[in-house]
């Protein structure tokens, strides 16, 4: 055999070898950088007011991805009234070795959600979920996008087909644009689960530069929250649109955080068919209080038409709009400060 013909028989053999080689390092320094980060986060935080831990980890994917599984996972979040703690049975994390900045997660199994409120109740939600997924997108070490979707919620306290939610960097301009929605939502109220109900809002956070440090992980997002508030910032709802049985809304609205911390602003929510009287309902956020079809604050005005008589509309929808009708100032939702 000529040394021509040999080169050209074991050349591509030696070319993929060494392709494979190569390939095989690469996954092997990507995925044990990416094992040894997991390694010295357990246990320890991940974000200033951040704590994850685990109970065991393993690292697969060769040769184009780095998964790992993370079993009996928790995270725990620092709030005013103590830790926000998530609690999930299996998780997952994929990435593409070139293309590390773009990552996927997987939670599986039993998902506990707790927390302690402003009066010093605690709460605990637990559901399995049909299936939990999210993803990210980071440019120059800062989170610009990040979707998450849930399908099969089941909680003693609301069910849901699907919830999402979606947040991005918008391009060009100093802006968060977001967008959640809800699927067939229904609220347990009066001793069983209302109808279901569509819900949606979209709009956005400006500015966006106060929220760079907590984008990047680098700080706790309370101290975030207060340079975006210091900084005029401003929660703009382009549009909300809800539907419960034959009630339809659709609204705006803008809220920003007062010196206490508390939401204030206004939405307006305009209802077809109307069965108020009139074509819209108020919400007023003042003094860390939610008033309904308020005229000034601290004053309650929500006169229905005489005749109130409710038609084709079951029982559950009968009962939100009478406890509407019912509210008076000392009964407003009082809200407490975020932080």
């Amino acid at each position: 055999m000529k040394f021509s013909s040999r080169f050209f028989l074991y050349a591509p053999i030696a070319v993929l070898a060494l392709l494979a080689v190569i390939v095989s390092v690469w996954w092997r320094m990507a995925s044990t950088a990416f094992d040894e980060k997991l390694a010295a986060s357990n246990g320890r935080e991940i974000m200033p007011g951040v704590r994850m831990s685990y109970v065991s980890k393993s690292t697969g994917g060769f040769p184009f991805r780095v998964d790992s599984e993370l079993e009996g996972l928790t995270l725990a979040v620092q709030t005013r009234t103590g830790p926000l703690i998530w609690q999930t049975e299996h998780f997952a994390i994929h990435a593409l070795t070139y293309a590390s900045n773009q990552q996927i997660f997987e939670a599986a199994g039993k998902q506990t959600l707790s927390w302690t409120d402003s009066d010093g109740l605690f709460h605990r939600f637990v559901f399995v979920p049909g299936s939990l997924r999210a993803s990210a997108v980071l440019a120059d070490n800062a989170l610009v996008r990040f979707d998450l979707d849930a399908v099969g919620v089941t909680t003693s306290e609301f069910l849901a087909d699907r919830l999402q939610l979606h947040l991005r960097r918008r391009p060009a301009a100093d802006a968060l644009d977001f967008f959640v929605s809800g699927d067939n939502l229904r609220v347990y109220l009066h001793d069983r689960f209302g109808p279901p109900q569509q819900i949606s809002a979209q709009g956005g956070l400006e500015p966006a530069a106060p929220l760079g440090a907590l984008l990047q992980g680098a700080t706790d997002w309370r101290n975030a929250s207060e340079s975006w508030r210091q900084h005029g910032g401003r929660l703009t709802i382009d549009r909300i649109e809800a539907q419960l049985s034959q009630l339809k809304a659709a609204g705006s609205g803008k809220l920003s955080l007062d010196d206490q911390h508390r939401l204030e602003g206004r939405i307006v929510l305009s209802y077809a068919p109307s069965r108020f009287g009139r074509s819209g309902l108020t919400y007023v956020f003042d003094n860390g209080r939610v008033y309904f079809n308020s005229v000034q604050p601290n004053n309650i005005v929500m006169s229905p038409s005489a005749d109130m008589t409710l038609r084709n509309s079951d029982m559950q929808l009968d009962a939100t709009i009478e406890s509407f009708l019912a509210m008076r100032e000392r009964n407003a939702v009082v809200l407490n400060p975020l932080y």
